[in-house]
């Protein structure tokens, strides 16, 4: 599903696999806590990592990763942003990129 997607700075495709970073972050009050989630993008200059939400179609999650290696107890951490199709997402993506230039 990420191949639709058009990745511009800051943005950029990742096989780096962050699922584990996150799940060690998330406690289980954390409004991820127990999806399935692939990690596709990151951003160059800051800590947004970009996750696909598997078993649900087009579904797509921006986290600002802590990299604090615990869980954080507070549920509103790590930092989430949905985005309920890939067109949403393509839109961030060109607004960052807009901002970026």
């Amino acid at each position: 599903m990420d191949s639709l997607l058009d990745f511009k700075k800051p943005w950029y495709k990742t096989d780096q696999d962050l699922t584990n970073t996150l799940k060690k972050e998330i406690s289980k009050n954390h409004v991820l806590y127990g999806m399935e989630l692939k990690s596709i993008g990151r951003r160059q200059d800051n800590d947004d990592a970009l996750f696909q939400i598997i078993n649900k179609k087009n579904k797509f999650v921006i986290v600002h990763l802590t990299w604090v290696g615990k869980t954080i107890k507070d549920p509103e951490y790590p930092l989430t942003w949905f985005y309920n199709s890939s067109t949403e997402l393509q839109e961030k993506i060109n607004e960052d990129n807009i901002d970026w230039e």
